[in-house]
């Protein structure tokens, strides 16, 4: 069953076929109970996903798999492809700092995750757009083991992050630290919004062409961050370019 329509809906006129990315709560098996993500095409299925899924990004392709990127509650955003899932052979985009559940709302929340990610026109690029705390003081996660790790909050109101893939499977640049005792989690990220103090939220990106493409998002002045892993309230004072 699905708990949520939190997910993405893509098409590819090359492949010609419909690909979808959403939040899926298994009835059986060692994952009973548990929610996290499913990527169905018209023919084909991948049966578990990522975790507690908190965030999803999906784009079309030439052929699947479609280039897909999903937030989970253990602690990073992946670049997840290949994998379809979490694992951490897949590449790293970000370290967050989360809670069972939740993940700072990284690509829009329950509200859902519609244009997170965008292919340039004519190209194999991409470009992602998501909001972030960055992070700082990495520690193990011990629950995943090797190569997964925790982190804290390097700031209360969340920054719009920008990543580029150079093809659906490749982070152009380097992926986030795994370096467990590492102070600085987030020296990777390319921030549109470098400004710390305001909380922004909802970030979109569309492409025009083959190199130039538009992020947009929404903003809080003076926010009210109560919650970890969560977003904030406080007074709209604008949509941004």
């Amino acid at each position: 069953m699905s708990p949520d329509m939190n997910g993405d809906l893509v098409w590819s006129d090359e492949a010609e076929l419909f690909g979808a990315y959403f939040v899926v709560t298994d009835y059986t098996g060692d994952t009973k109970g548990h929610f996290g993500d499913s990527i169905q095409y018209a023919g084909a299925t991948s049966s578990w996903g990522c975790s507690h899924n908190t965030g999803i990004a999906f784009e079309a392709a030439d052929a699947p798999p479609f280039a897909s990127v999903c937030s989970e509650d253990q602690g990073e955003i992946w670049l997840n492809t290949k994998t379809q899932g979490m694992g951490n052979s897949g590449a790293k985009i970000s370290n967050e700092n989360t809670i069972n559940g939740a993940g700072n709302e990284a690509f829009g929340g329950m509200s859902g995750s519609f244009s997170g990610l965008a292919r340039f026109i004519n190209s194999t690029a991409y470009a992602l757009a998501w909001i972030s705390r960055g992070a700082v003081d990495l520690s193990e996660n011990t629950w995943m083991g090797s190569g997964y790790t925790h982190s804290n909050n390097r700031t209360n109101g969340r920054r719009v992050a920008l990543s580029m893939l150079s093809d659906k499977e490749t982070l152009v640049g380097p992926q986030a630290t795994s370096e467990v005792g590492a102070a600085d989690g987030d020296s990777q990220i390319n921030w549109i919004t470098p400004t710390i103090g305001p909380d922004r939220s909802n970030a979109h990106v569309a492409a025009f062409d083959d190199e130039y493409a538009l992020v947009t998002w929404e903003e809080i002045a003076d926010p009210f961050c109560d919650f970890i892993a969560m977003g904030c309230s406080g007074k709209f004072t604008g949509t941004y370019y």
